[in-house]
């Protein structure tokens, strides 16, 4: 069965549902993993008429921050990475990723500059996105660093595949 058969038997099941008074909950499919000390959690929501959303919760350790998605993808004189999760199968992204919380410029006076970060703890990305295939594939980067200077390795393009709901 194609993903199209399958999606119009969904819609159609959800269809009669709300005819028969039951309200369809969306359906959600998360995956995590741990690395270099942030916990990173994403799921994949779709909802009854279809629309679909991206989550990324990143989950550093106490007292570290990550990079706001504004950094360069080689950071500011190669200071820093981008907290991101980019879609590269499966789905399209059809905005610009939202945060949970703002960003802020930190100086770095030894290079003389500033690079924007989130404050220290969680951050959670949201995207909206158009499925095309059954399984999204998302390249997740971040970097966690810590107010006095420490900085863990950076993730760059980790793939992660998270099946349709």
């Amino acid at each position: 069965m194609g993903f199209r058969s399958i999606m119009t038997a969904a819609v159609a099941t959800l269809s009669l549902l709300s005819a028969c008074g039951a309200s369809p909950q969306p359906e959600v499919t998360a995956v995590s993993f741990e690395k270099n000390f942030v916990q990173v959690e994403l799921s994949l929501t779709v909802a009854a008429d279809g629309t679909a959303r991206l989550t990324g919760t990143f989950l550093p350790e106490p007292g570290w921050h990550l990079y706001s998605t504004d950094l360069a993808m080689t950071g500011v004189d190669g200071l820093g990475r981008p907290t991101r999760m980019d879609v590269v199968g499966g789905a399209l992204a059809t905005g610009a990723p939202l945060a949970s919380v703002e960003a802020y410029e930190l100086p770095i006076p030894a290079l003389d500059t500033s690079v924007p970060v989130y404050p220290d703890g969680p951050v959670t990305l949201t995207s909206d996105i158009e499925l095309s295939d059954g399984t999204v594939e998302v390249d997740v980067t971040y970097m966690a660093c810590a107010a006095d200077g420490g900085c863990r390795i950076p993730v760059v393009g980790h793939r992660v595949g998270i099946a349709l709901p």
